[in-house]
């Protein structure tokens, strides 16, 4: 009798039973490691030394690779020119007889080419705002998508290619999709995340957000979407408010931030909702019309790691604003002359992160108000000056700033 086996070349290999998406189930039961590319597979190995008792007898084992190639022997490599669904075929010969058995065994091959997905980048968005996620997916031959999976990193779960997707509420969201590829019985998966910010509208109508996009941005450190909040005194700390949920009489502040740039209205507050709004739509066209806070750059010289005289008079101009606004979460990021090696400045980078940072909170900021850039992995934080060599000095002492980015907001007990 002859046996017949199917073997399927697969990098990764997981079913979801049913033609329903079932997003939430295959995310909550331990889905498949997968990967945004793969080389794709050229070469297989077969090998059957394990395989069979032949009581001895001198047989010559003939493999017919399905690409017109033939190899010998009990275990054979075999790397085809292009990808494409093949079929591997034994057959043994008795070399005395010449009695050949065909298809003693019978293997499914499936070579696939280079493979890739991304998830595209997503602008900023306001909460509730409607938006369909695009992608760019670049697939083997012959190969489809069975399923999309998408996470979208608030605990809820969605399917399809270009599903209609919107967040609730404010904040920075994973979103992430997997897509299950097959082809015949070959089966593996691609994925890839993109991070979503979502904040309030802008209350001014816009005209916050026309201003921001007029204020310069110094580097790419400091970019970053407008951010828009109301917060509401309560007893002693500050905690985020939503415009459709508002109380009389209690007070309120408006806030808006970019990068090292921010806004923040005087109090607010009315004995009833209708002129408490009408206050925060007044407060948000004043701010518009205003200049924002600026949480300006320290400059060292060059391989200073100590903060002179001038910089803790801007250091101290620094704390007196982030102590009037308790709210304010900040990174601190340091950038370094382009001369040198990479680890040696990355050094540097963290040594001056730190010392500034250890200066504010020796002034009494509370140190979980204060982060650290981590160089290592925000390469644009070292040797960025675009002209290379060519610098001048200007734009190396800009490579030997340290710069503070507001990087959200949080409650601050025993803000007075």
């Amino acid at each position: 009798m002859k046996r017949v086996f199917t073997l399927t070349f697969l990098l990764i290999s997981w079913l979801i039973k049913g033609q329903d998406c079932q997003s939430s189930l295959f995310y909550e039961s331990n889905p498949p490691a997968c990967t945004d590319y793969l080389e794709g597979l050229q070469c297989i190995e077969l090998d059957i030394t394990d395989s069979y008792d032949f009581e001895g007898k001198e047989l010559i084992f003939i493999w017919e690779m399905g690409d017109g190639q033939q190899k010998e022997g009990l275990q054979v490599t075999h790397c085809y020119d292009r990808g494409g669904a093949y079929q591997a075929s034994l057959t043994l010969v008795d070399p005395l007889t010449k009695v050949e058995i065909k298809d003693e065994l019978i293997v499914d091959v499936f070579i696939k080419g280079p493979s890739k997905l991304r998830v595209d980048s997503i602008a900023p968005l306001t909460r509730d705002e409607p938006f369909t996620p695009t992608l760019t997916l670049d697939l083997p031959d012959n190969y489809t998508v069975n399923h999309y999976y998408w996470s979208l990193g608030d605990g809820r779960y969605e399917c399809g290619q270009a599903p209609a997707l919107t967040y609730d509420r404010d904040g920075t969201f994973q979103l992430l999709l997997n897509a299950e590829i097959v082809y015949q019985l070959d089966t593996f998966y691609l994925c890839h995340d993109r991070e979503v910010n979502v904040g309030s509208a802008d209350p001014s109508g816009g005209m916050l957000d026309s201003l921001f996009q007029k204020l310069t941005v110094e580097t790419r450190f400091l970019n970053s979407p407008n951010a828009y909040q109301l917060l509401l005194k309560s007893e002693d700390e500050y905690v985020k408010a939503n415009s459709g949920d508002l109380k009389p009489n209690l007070p309120y502040i408006l806030t808006a931030y970019r990068g090292n740039q921010f806004f923040v209205s005087d109090e607010l507050s009315a004995p009833d909702v209708d002129e408490l709004q009408s206050q925060i739509s007044q407060a948000a066209k004043d701010l518009a019309l205003s200049k924002p806070q600026v949480i300006e750059s320290i400059i060292f010289e060059l391989n200073e790691s100590e903060i002179s005289k001038r910089n803790k008079k801007e250091l101290d101009k620094t704390i007196e604003k982030l102590k009037n606004a308790p709210f304010f979460e900040i990174m601190v990021g340091s950038f370094t002359h382009t001369g040198g090696s990479f680890e040696r400045n990355k050094k540097l980078s963290v040594e001056r992160s730190k010392l500034l940072a250890d200066y504010l909170i020796e002034a009494g900021l509370d140190p979980s108000r204060v982060n650290l850039a981590d160089p290592s992995n925000q390469r644009t934080l070292i040797n960025t000056c675009l002209t290379g060599s060519a610098c001048n000095y200007e734009d190396q002492s800009l490579n030997r700033r340290s710069d503070f980015k507001i990087i959200g907001l949080k409650t601050i007990a025993g803000y007075e």
